[in-house]
């Protein structure tokens, strides 16, 4: 398929927009922040917890629009954020807050929507990471589990008649 048919089909295909996170502007800093200087904010990790809340706190000097810094904002994962941007209002222009990661921001209904799209490296590392974090939960699961030894005694009281 030629460059030009794959871009017109490109087009016609509505972007599929996939939870992310929230983000929720915070007043003063909150346990578990970390700093990111270069963007003049802190900001909690939303994978570490099962809803991706994300409290965020904007310093002085953050070049963010006062609706971001006020407002929540739901953030979604897309694989085109150009595509994704098309005939929006866009509130913070495409840009690169960490390697491997593209994030613009645009007004819907009056509320902030983060865009995110993740490189092909990114992603890969990504699912990595979510491997060993799958891991772990199974590894911790299963060590809370009985011992064989108590097992064995279970069932031979459970056979019993």
């Amino acid at each position: 398929m030629g460059r030009k048919k794959q871009e017109a089909l490109a087009s016609q295909m509505k972007p599929i927009f996939r939870y992310h996170h929230l983000g929720i502007p915070a007043r003063k800093k909150v346990s578990g922040m970390v700093e990111v200087r270069r963007l003049k904010i802190h900001a909690t990790d939303h994978e570490s917890n099962p809803f991706g809340i994300q409290w965020m706190l904007y310093g002085k000097g953050c070049k963010v629009p006062d609706l971001v810094r006020k407002t929540p904002h739901a953030a979604f994962e897309v694989d085109d954020l150009k595509a994704a941007l098309k005939g929006r209002k866009v509130i913070i222009k495409p840009n690169s807050p960490s390697p491997g990661v593209l994030v613009a921001f645009i007004e819907e209904a009056g509320a902030p929507i983060e865009l995110l799209q993740f490189t092909k490296e990114r992603a890969n590392k990504r699912r990595r990471t979510s491997k060993k974090r799958n891991i772990r939960k199974l590894l911790a699961a299963f060590l809370e589990l009985p011992r064989p030894a108590n097992l064995i005694a279970q069932r031979k009281t459970a056979i019993r008649w």
